[in-house]
This record gives C-alpha cells, structure tokens and sequence, in this order.
C-alpha cells in the first residue's frame, strides 16, 4: 500500500524498532512508556531537526502485528492502533516497511520539505540514501530511538530519542479521540 502525503512535514516512523526503544526505556528508567503520543514525539522531533517550527506533519506508523506473542499482544496492538488512526496518524500494517528496499519517496507527496524518519535501522540507510540523491529539496532528518542507535545511521540532520523525550510525550489515560476515548492496555 502506497500512502502519498499531502502536507511540508512527514515523519515515518519504524514502529518495530520504536517498540523495542519503549522497552528499553522502560527497563532502564522503571516508566512505563508505551502509550506513547507519537504525534506528540513526532512534532518535538521535527522541531529540533528543523528550526523554526515545521508545520503540522503527516504522521505514518509503519508496523505489523505480533501474533506469534498472541491474542492478547494483537488486541494491545489493535487497540493502541486505533488511538493512533483517530488522533490523525496514518498506521500501516502491510508490511512494506520490513522489506527495507521500498523507496522511501512512495510516500511523499509533491508538497513535502521535511521529512524525519524514526530508526536506528541501518539497512534503511541505501534507501535513505537514494532518497537523499533523488529528492535534493527535501530536508531529511534521522531521529533514532534510545539504545537503538548506531553509527551507521548518522547524516547532517541527525538526534537521538531519550527517554525524557518519551516520557514528556505520553498519552492521557484514557486517550480521547475524535470517536470515543481509548483507554491504555493495563499493564503499559
């Protein structure tokens, strides 16, 4: 699925290796820090990869379902999903991002100015540097999660997400949304 963007600022997000941060946060400094407003994050990010302020992003959370853990971690999944989609950020579970070979620039739009990826993947880093050389106009910026990084994910417009960043970035509980509330899962 090719989601195309219509706004100056995207920020793509690698759910898989964002998760992996939150749990990582959440053994090193004892917070619980999964429900995490990642249209909260993101707008940091973007802030301090690009001063002045970015204008409102384009939000994709790109992701798969865990159903190898089970029923309970899916419907945790699902159910944090959905309080993402109806706070506006773009969730896409077909795994297209795993491939690691898609070019990033599918999922721009002709407006976009400012672009900020959330990984410490480095087998991103071919395509990110395609997109670099293909899209010369567009400020790209890399923000790696906590105990995600590495040297080999590194350019000019580069931070690292901290744990401070994530715990300043939480949901209420419960989340409102344009539907309903969402309430956090018990144990996150």
């Amino acid at each position: 699925m090719i989601t195309e963007c219509t706004r100056e600022s995207v920020v793509l997000i690698d759910g898989y290796n964002l998760y992996h941060s939150l749990l990582a946060i959440e053994e090193h400094a004892g917070h619980k820090v999964r429900w995490l407003d990642v249209r909260k994050l993101s707008e940091l990010l973007l802030n301090r990869l690009f001063p002045p302020k970015c204008p409102y992003p384009n939000i994709l959370f790109f992701t798969a379902y865990s159903s190898h853990k089970g029923a309970d971690h899916v419907d945790r999944q699902k159910s944090y999903h959905q309080c993402l989609k109806r706070m506006g950020v773009k969730v896409v579970t077909d795994g297209n991002w795993a491939k690691k070979d898609v070019p990033i620039g599918m999922h721009l739009g002709p407006k976009a100015k400012w672009v900020c990826i959330i990984s410490g993947d480095a087998d991103l880093m071919p395509a990110i540097n395609l997109f670099s050389e293909a899209y010369p106009h567009v400020d790209l910026g890399i923000a790696r999660p906590f105990k995600r990084e590495t040297r080999k994910m590194h350019m000019k417009n580069c931070t690292n997400i901290s744990p401070e960043d994530c715990l300043a970035c939480l949901l209420p509980n419960p989340a409102p949304t344009k539907k309903r509330d969402v309430h956090k899962p018990a144990h996150w």
